[in-house]
């Protein structure tokens, strides 16, 4: 886990940098025809990968014959659906109103190759663990491919071919690297055994993931179809900026640690309900509170990052920040559900979030603007975690006090935290003090309540647990130097040990 966050920091940090130089380099409508682009490439995505990662993980053993088929089915898939995309880009340019899109939307589908060809390599070094393998690839190529490649060539005036440019080559980096690391057969198989569990368990993963990627774009696409490209670009960039905070990396660096780590322990049911409580109190303390910080300081967070022409998206940020934080909860609980092969109840539940986010976008697209639409996602996202909430109380035999327990923390810090900010922020603009001012004032004041709340915390066992991680993770308070520095902060220190004489025998 510290490998995968220290990769997830040092991107996010980058991403961040990326985000609100190219915001400035290029015009809102570049960034809605990227969006458009990205929305059909991610709904392919779930296929180029067919599930085979979760395939690989979840199988207790899996064999040399195994790593050939998965190799063979995202190879073929990614050439299919490459092809694909090329013949269906005019169609998909003119059902957006946007034909400036189909020439992006054909060179992106490269990035189907890359991501077919990767999928073994990046399923066998989670697997193994070997996250600083994993983790290192990832942060290589997002520094080459998105600020090295993507802000030079936005320099240079190459326009929304930049944002593609980006795109592709970190993920044909990611592809290169996970392979040299792994060294992973080639040869395709012509046995049909080894695709047997592949398929059965990673077509239903390919389905799942292709609902939630709906339930996440669904607002994108009724704003694309209904709104303009403007709008779109000023909806999207406001969520990608929350996405990069709260999710995008987040999410990954723990899923990508979690799911092998519950898949291995799937048949011992008391450990798992004491893994997951711990993951969703001390996951959800650190998510509610950033998402709170967000809300609260979304003027300033659009303006210091993006500039004052994304004035639409600081509407929406709040919601977004809502939205991601229980979608990420929400997560946590799927990959419980996907670890102990229980796929059909998130395929029931995903279409059930579907079709009512779809009715409430119909009845909101009337309204006018972009923030019915974010509000409506935010309302979806709370349904949808509720429902999980009890699924998994039923699934472990979680008592509702443990879980209450587990969520309590949580929500205490968000509210401190949110209340921190509006607080810096009134205080801040009295004097009329520059926005990046009022913005690090606001940061400031959100991380010293986060770390005296977590301290401090009424929840006995919140701080039991948060001490536990940190000596676990080589972090607690016997260590030195500088690692130390994270039990100092936020473990209060308990009463000294009285001192007991041992009798001789």
């Amino acid at each position: 886990m510290r490998w995968s966050l220290s990769s997830t920091l040092g991107i996010a940090v980058v991403q961040v940098v990326y985000i609100s130089v190219m915001s400035r380099l290029l015009d809102p409508r570049a960034f809605g025809i990227y969006a458009i682009a990205m929305l059909v490439l991610n709904t392919g995505d779930s296929f180029a990968r067919m599930g085979v990662a979760q395939a690989l993980i979840q199988r207790p053993t899996i064999t040399r014959d195994d790593i050939r088929a998965s190799v063979t089915t995202g190879t073929l898939l990614g050439f299919l659906l490459f092809a694909v995309l090329w013949v269906t880009a005019p169609t998909i340019g003119e059902f957006f109103s946007e034909p400036a899109a189909v020439p992006v939307i054909r060179v992106m589908g490269v990035h189907f190759v890359f991501i077919g060809f990767s999928v073994t390599g990046n399923s066998l070094l989670r697997r193994d663990l070997r996250f600083p393998q994993f983790s290192g690839a990832q942060f290589a190529a997002y520094v080459i491919g998105y600020a090295v490649v993507g802000i030079s060539l936005a320099a240079a005036g190459a326009g929304v071919w930049s944002l593609v440019a980006a795109v592709l080559s970190a993920h044909f980096l990611v592809a290169l690297f996970q392979y040299l690391y792994t060294r992973h057969p080639l040869r395709p198989v012509l046995d049909v055994r080894p695709f047997g569990h592949l398929y059965s368990f990673g077509a239903r993963i390919s389905v799942i993931r292709f609902l939630e990627f709906l339930g996440r774009q669904l607002d994108t696409i009724t704003v694309g179809r209904y709104a303009s490209t403007s709008a779109l670009g000023q909806y999207n960039r406001a969520f990608v900026l929350v996405n990069v905070s709260m999710s995008q990396h987040l999410s990954h660096a723990t899923t990508n640690v979690l799911f092998p780590g519950f898949s291995k322990i799937q048949g011992d049911e008391a450990r798992t309900r004491r893994a997951f409580l711990s993951v969703i109190m001390l996951s959800g303390t650190l998510l509610w509170s950033v998402g709170a910080g967000i809300a609260a300081g979304a003027r300033e967070i659009v303006l210091v990052l993006l500039g004052d022409q994304w004035d639409v998206a600081m509407s929406v940020v709040p919601f977004f920040a809502i939205a991601v934080a229980l979608s990420v909860m929400t997560r946590l609980a799927t990959l419980v559900c996907e670890a102990r092969a229980e796929l059909n109840k998130i395929l029931g539940i995903q279409a059930v979030f579907i079709v009512a986010l779809l009715v409430a976008y119909v009845a909101v697209s009337g309204i006018g603007g972009v923030v019915p639409f974010a509000a409506a996602l935010a309302i979806g996202e709370l349904g949808r975690h509720l429902v999980y909430v009890i699924v998994m109380r039923r699934m472990l035999g979680i008592r509702a006090v443990d879980m209450a327990l587990a969520y309590g923390p949580g929500l205490v810090t968000a509210a401190s935290v949110a209340l921190a900010v509006m607080v810096a922020s009134q205080l801040s603009r009295v004097d009329r003090v520059p926005t990046i001012a009022v913005l690090a004032l606001e940061f400031a004041a959100a991380a010293v309540v986060l770390v005296l709340v977590v301290r401090f915390s009424p929840f006995r066992t919140f701080r039991r647990e948060v001490r536990r991680r940190l000596d676990a993770a080589g972090m607690g308070r016997a260590s030195i130097g500088v690692r130390r520095l994270p039990a100092r902060l936020l473990v209060r220190p308990g009463p000294p040990r009285a001192a007991v004489d041992t009798p001789r025998r």
